[in-house]
């Protein structure tokens, strides 16, 4: 992947239909572990959130300071206003976004 060496803001979904925020975080914290284990370095708005018990995840701080988004597929994305929201930011910042087929 070409993100590796760089700043990546992960872009998963906080909130779920079922787990709510709790497991979105648990989720972010998992792909940040596998996106460390690949060489990449991570930042997830979703999983600070979580930790700092906030209702919504906020991708534009996380989007601004990285080089780049990286999208998992993790259940729920492609209906996550979260991760457009951080899609939509990077992409009109020229910035490069990833979309990841199965495990890092």
């Amino acid at each position: 992947m070409r993100a590796k060496d760089q700043l990546a803001c992960l872009a998963t979904p906080y909130s779920y239909s079922e787990g709510g925020p709790v497991l979105g975080a648990d989720c972010a914290g998992a792909w940040m572990q596998d996106l460390a284990t690949a060489g990449i370095m991570a930042i997830s708005p979703a999983f600070l959130a979580g930790w700092g018990g906030l209702k919504a995840a906020q991708p534009a701080p996380a989007v601004r300071v990285s080089a780049c988004v990286v999208v998992p597929p993790a259940v729920g994305w492609q209906e996550a206003p979260d991760v457009w929201a951080a899609v939509c930011l990077a992409l009109a910042s020229v910035k490069p976004v990833y979309l990841v087929e199965g495990c890092v």
